[in-house]
């Protein structure tokens, strides 16, 4: 699992199936929250430390 953020998702997504599209792993989006470009790298802190992903999934920089 990884957590990201983006002023933009729908660019988001198809740079990322770009990357992903010769991987035989499948990959799933979701959007955890939508809110103003200030609350973002918050959100993103809150989302990466609650499910774990910095530890245990694909974040890996340390957003402390």
């Amino acid at each position: 699992m990884y957590v990201g953020q983006s002023t933009n998702i729908t660019r988001r997504l198809s740079e990322h199936k770009n990357v992903h599209q010769h991987s035989k792993e499948n990959y799933a989006y979701s959007v955890l929250a939508e809110c103003d470009r200030t609350d973002l790298d918050g959100l993103e802190d809150y989302w990466i430390d609650k499910l774990g992903t910095y530890e245990y999934g694909e974040n890996k920089t340390p957003n402390f």
